[in-house]
């Protein structure tokens, strides 16, 4: 997190990129597109050849253990160390992001509240309204805290960590 953005630089993200993919083979994009497949995400299915689109978690993750049995146990807990990482990272953006959706929310909401309460009631048309803005942002509330906007990745990253972390217990 740079200049309290959660946003990586392009450059950043590609050296990244490249130091995932050669130090551990593991295209996170690629891994994820795959994943969102076995979730039922939509996605573009075209970007996907046929012997990495799962049907079930257990085939999935039987592809996740033969794409890592060969590398050794200091090598696997290196991965499960790089995953924590990354979803550390992922979780902090989230909260962050979060938190401040819940303050712009709060302060919409008190603005409609002390819209409401400033008429006294003597004017039916303004308090319908205000009270029609109310429930939209409430609606609004209650439709984006249901959505998992962001978490997506994060549960991605912990069940590819759980696969390989009992990969090293198993070694």
């Amino acid at each position: 997190m740079k200049n309290g953005i959660c946003r990586v630089p392009l450059i950043e993200k590609l050296r990244l990129r490249k130091l995932t993919f050669d130090t551990f083979l593991f295209n996170e994009k690629k891994e994820k597109a795959i994943y969102d497949y076995l979730c039922k995400k939509k996605l573009n299915r075209k970007l996907l050849t046929d012997e990495v689109k799962f049907e079930s978690f257990h085939s999935w993750e039987q592809y996740i253990v033969n794409r890592y049995e060969a590398y050794s146990k200091a090598s696997l807990i290196e991965l499960s160390k790089f995953l924590n990482c990354r979803l550390r990272k992922y979780k902090k953006c989230n909260n962050w992001l979060r938190e401040i959706w819940a303050a712009c929310m709060s302060g919409v909401f008190a603005l409609v509240i002390a819209e409401l309460f400033t008429d006294k009631f003597e004017n039916i048309i303004a308090f319908f309204k205000a009270l029609a803005i109310l429930l939209i942002v409430l609606i609004v509330v209650i439709i984006e805290l249901s959505k998992d906007k962001g978490m997506e990745d994060i549960y991605f990253l912990e069940d590819v960590k759980d696969i390989i972390d009992k990969m090293i217990k198993e070694k």
